[in-house]
């Protein structure tokens, strides 16, 4: 993985860590609704992020952490496909944030998954 490809990885995760912890601890403030909901999205971007932080150092692309690569991927396109869907239906600062940092997901990961590591290093 190249060093922009590594800084937006940790760009991507600690976006997810804060996400998830507004949605965990103040998910009125984003318009989701009923509360559970919002916690349990929460959760999961806690998770994704702390996966992907967890990742960070590692060789990725080709099989290195194709399951990241992957998890992180699948959880980008669909967050970023139902957030694109509320946009249309009703506008928001926290929708429009949380669909631009899935979509730099989307591209990262699958930029990554079809990346040789032996590539990055020159070998």
């Amino acid at each position: 993985m190249t060093r922009t490809a590594r800084v937006l990885l940790r760009l991507y995760a600690g976006g997810l860590g804060i996400a998830g912890l507004v949605l965990l601890f103040m998910p009125e403030t984003t318009g989701v609704t009923p509360a559970v909901v919002g916690k349990l999205v929460g959760a999961a971007c806690l998770g994704f992020g702390a996966m992907t932080w967890a990742a960070r150092g590692l060789a990725m692309g080709g099989i290195y952490g194709r399951a990241v690569l992957a998890g992180n991927r699948t959880f980008a396109m669909v967050g970023a496909l139902v957030l694109l869907r509320h946009l249309v239906d009703a506008p928001s600062v926290w929708a429009g944030a949380g669909f631009g940092l899935l979509l730099v997901g989307v591209v990262l990961f699958e930029v990554a998954l079809r990346q040789s590591p032996a590539a990055e290093s020159g070998a």
